[in-house]
């Protein structure tokens, strides 16, 4: 079958009596769709795709089965398996075995670009994770015994304006959390409030 066959087959020609628009001739038709065609294929020829990686961390399924049974909820799970499943990216090595001073080299891998929270964050999840691993005796030890709790940063308030409380009561966000808002604000807690929340 041709070129100019298989595109009138495909139903890219418009049926013969019909009149072209922006073509002078069936011709210069065929010859618009065959330059976009090749066209098309330049454009796939030069986009770089990245092949599919697909990484296997040993016990993360069990762990999330083990989280959802404890009744956690799914923003937590996701986030601990996020991180250990990134521990295990970042390093090579399998977060089941990976040892204190791997933990250590991880962290400090990323000096510029974790802030103090985050590290204190993903390190109680490094530590939920092996604790989880000694429980259900797939481990011996907590490497985070050696690791160790960075210090917890100290928090300055910063409380919102009343433009801000409108722009906060105006976003989308739970019922319970809208009435907690609410309750503080009329019992005068208006600078407990971050300025996270307006944001």
């Amino acid at each position: 079958m041709s070129r100019d066959a298989a595109v009138v087959n495909y139903g890219r020609y418009p049926p013969e009596g019909e009149k072209l628009a922006g073509a002078t001739s069936e011709r210069q038709h065929r010859h618009k769709l065959v330059n976009t065609s090749n066209n098309c294929q330049e454009r796939l020829s030069n986009t770089a795709i990245l092949p599919a990686m697909t990484t296997h961390t040993t016990g993360l399924a069990d762990w999330e089965v083990w989280q959802v049974a404890q009744r956690l909820s799914r923003r937590t799970i996701d986030e601990r398996l996020r991180v250990i499943r990134q521990c295990h990216i970042d390093t090579g090595v399998q977060p089941i075995s990976i040892d204190a001073p791997g933990v250590v080299r991880w962290i400090a891998d990323h000096e510029y670009q974790w802030g103090d929270s985050t590290v204190c964050t993903y390190t109680s999840y490094l530590s939920a994770w092996f604790k989880w691993l000694q429980v259900t005796d797939r481990r011996a030890d907590n490497p985070m015994i050696k690791v160790g709790t960075p210090r917890t940063p100290d928090r300055e308030p910063r409380p919102i304006t009343d433009a801000e409380v409108v722009k906060l009561l105006q976003t989308r966000m739970w019922t319970s959390t809208r009435r907690m808002i609410l309750l503080a604000l009329l019992a005068g807690l208006e600078p407990c409030i971050s300025q996270r929340l307006a944001w």
